[in-house]
C-alpha cells in the first residue's frame, strides 16, 4: 500500500519539477548570454568614445 502514497509525488516531480527546473535554467542562462553581451557593447561604445577624444 505504500507505493500508492510514494508513487505519485515521484511521478509529479518526473514529469512537473525537473523539466520546469531545466527550462528556467536555461532561460536564466539565456538573460546573461543577453546581459553579458550588452556589457560587452556598452564598453565598447565607451572606449570607441575615449578613442575619438583622445
Amino acid at each position: 500500500m505504500g507505493i500508492y502514497v510514494i508513487a505519485p509525488p515521484i511521478i509529479l516531480a518526473v514529469l512537473a519539477f525537473i523539466p520546469a527546473a531545466v527550462i528556467g535554467l536555461a532561460s536564466r542562462a539565456a538573460r546573461r548570454a543577453d546581459w553579458l553581451e550588452e556589457q560587452a557593447a556598452a564598453e565598447a561604445a565607451e572606449a570607441s568614445q575615449a578613442e575619438d577624444a583622445a
